[in-house]
């Protein structure tokens, strides 16, 4: 049974089903009063269990893992991730246009990308790994029987620009408002930024499964079936 602070959380609930596919139990524990949403109903009490307690409670922590099989834990409690997209993620970021962008075409409104450290030029282009990637990724790590270093990149190991995602939305949704200025951001650093993944892929056969137009199409699905805020 693998513990997972913050497991209700945006990446922790994505971490939970994937080690939930892999065939493993899991022990959520929030700070604050919680039960088992719908998405793990069917395994609530089986193969999901929820605690609650501070991460900085020793004792607390100590007691839980008297009533259960700990494993393994993955500590995700107040984790930032980098950057954010898909379920139950942020409505607007301020360092990625995606959610903006996603979230206005399903509204039928043009996105409103003000909340944005710098402007979205079509152009440019960044590391985005989908949040099913990125749980997928934190389970096979955690689960994995050896691993040869310390630290792993959990990313998509590839840039995707705006104007991929704009491109993706329209596949979907053909009449998006979208409207990004061509080319890169003239005050921008002129290159795409995305991280190695090598170390991930040859210890735990990770590999990103999601490109932009299906991880697009993932989202707006998602949104359109209720989820949309």
């Amino acid at each position: 049974m693998i513990l997972i602070t913050g497991g209700l959380g945006f990446i922790g609930s994505h971490t939970t089903r994937a080690m939930l596919d892999l065939g493993e139990s899991c022990l959520l524990v929030q700070r604050r009063a919680a039960a088992v949403p719908d998405a793990f109903a069917g395994e609530a009490g089986r193969r999901v269990f929820v605690e609650q307690a501070d991460i900085t409670d020793r004792p607390a922590f100590l007691e839980i893992g008297k009533r259960h099989k700990i494993t393994g834990i993955v500590h995700l409690a107040g984790s930032v991730p980098w950057p954010p997209g898909g379920p139950l993620g942020r409505v607007a970021s301020p360092f990625v246009a995606a959610p903006q962008l996603v979230h206005a075409a399903v509204r039928g409104t043009p996105p409103d990308l003000s909340a944005l450290h710098s402007p979205a030029y079509a152009g440019d282009g960044i590391d985005l790994c989908y949040v099913k990637d990125c749980g997928r990724a934190i389970a096979l790590l955690q689960l994995s029987e050896q691993l040869s270093y310390r630290t792993y990149n959990v990313a998509a190991g590839r840039a995707t620009t705006n104007g991929q995602i704009a491109a993706a939305i329209r596949k979907v949704i053909p009449d998006a408002q979208i409207e990004l200025p061509g080319g890169r951001d003239p005050d921008g650093p002129g290159h795409d930024t995305c991280l190695d993944i090598t170390r991930i892929h040859q210890d735990t056969g990770y590999q990103p499964g999601y490109d932009a137009e299906r991880a697009v199409a993932d989202y707006i699905s998602w949104l359109r079936a209720g989820n949309e805020r």
